[in-house]
């Protein structure tokens, strides 16, 4: 909740710079509209700074674009009023550590008592204690396969799947991962096991994602088969994009390193 509280703090001050800098070069006054005869008229209305009084002054059809940048100034204006409430409520409730104080709860509990009380939420404290417990054991088809050694020290399956893992690395203080760890999953209403290529757990917000890497996309079979795991995802409540994302390839069109690291910072962190 935090992470997302943070993420939109930042897209609104962004928004709030881009308006200010807007309004730095907005013309002076603004615009009133009048609807006569079916026909609309602008005029530009403005403090006469000797008199001290407002007038109004027509805008003709070929200084369209004056009549614009004053509808944007008016616009503008109000947005940035709406953002700057947005910003301070936003970031008084990130100042609040309401979830900090429910994870101590738990946290702070003996393990005698924390194994007879089903807490509201485990902190991710408790998830990476849990996460660095429980043993991976990956896929045991193709062992052959595994012939790249990543900066860990792991074997995976490809080149890409090599950079994927060295740049999942680079973030160990955000996120950690495990390599085709198991994951339980009904198919045809049946429970299965899939191997996805990586599990990925956010250490601020205590989320897992997925991500699945598609080296052969130029292959029928391939592409077909992929196309049935990302089904099969759906059809367990993890939707594309949020609980699971992607990275693609065929022969001609390699994995781009940009395209992995864009990834993790807008969906990972």
């Amino acid at each position: 909740m935090k992470q997302i509280i943070q993420k939109r703090l930042s897209e609104m001050k962004q928004n709030l710079t881009k308006i200010n800098r807007a309004l730095e070069s907005a013309p002076g006054g603004g615009l009133k509209i009048r609807k006569m005869d079916g026909k609309v008229y602008y005029f530009h209305q403005f403090k006469n700074d000797e008199t001290g009084k407002y007038e109004k002054q027509y805008i003709k059809k070929s200084n369209v674009e004056f009549a614009r940048a004053l509808a944007q100034k008016g616009y503008d204006s109000k947005a940035k009023n709406l953002i700057e409430k947005q910003i301070a409520l936003l970031e008084k409730i990130d100042r609040d550590d309401f979830e900090d104080k429910i994870d101590e709860l738990y946290d702070l509990l003996i393990p005698e008592r924390k194994q007879l009380i089903k807490p509201i939420r485990l902190s991710v404290k408790e998830q990476l204690r849990t996460w660095n417990a429980e043993e991976c054991k990956p896929i045991q088809l193709f062992p052959e396969n595994l012939k790249y050694e990543t900066i860990r020290g792991e074997m995976v399956r490809s080149k890409s799947e090599l950079i994927i893992a060295n740049i999942l690395n680079q973030y160990q203080n955000e996120i950690v991962y495990k390599y085709e760890c198991p994951l339980e999953v009904i198919i045809g209403g049946e429970k299965r096991i899939i191997y996805p290529d990586f599990t990925i757990l956010n250490l601020r917000s205590g989320k897992i994602t997925y991500l699945e890497h598609a080296g052969k996309m130029d292959e029928p079979r391939y592409a077909n088969d992929f196309v049935k795991k990302v089904n099969t995802y759906h059809e367990n409540g993890m939707i594309p994009g949020r609980d699971v994302i992607f990275t693609y390839e065929t022969q001609n069109n390699p994995l781009k390193t940009q395209n992995i690291r864009h990834l993790i910072e807008e969906v990972l962190l």
